[in-house]
């Protein structure tokens, strides 16, 4: 798997309906320091995890902290489930 930048894997995710991208993207851009988006990751919740503070953003820990299980966070085998639609778009 080729790793992509936070845009890359973002913009896939809401290729496959992902509710949450638009949540993320804002985020990201209220960062004061926002190049992080040109930084490379080798898995989506590797994007959900390090772009950005959970318990800063108007959405809270538990909302991301959900995203992050649906992408895979907190599993052994995330490239399994990265892009299971089913999983993106509870």
């Amino acid at each position: 798997m080729d790793d992509k930048t936070a845009i890359e894997w973002l913009n896939e995710a809401r290729a496959n309906g992902a509710y949450w991208v638009h949540d993320a993207l804002e985020n990201i851009a209220a960062q004061p320091d926002y190049s992080s988006r040109l930084d490379s990751y080798p898995y989506l919740c590797s994007v959900v995890k390090n772009e950005f503070s959970w318990r800063d953003s108007p959405q809270g820990y538990y909302y991301w902290d959900e995203v992050y299980r649906l992408v895979g966070g907190y599993s052994n085998s995330v490239p399994d489930r990265l892009f299971k639609t089913e999983n993106l778009t509870q």
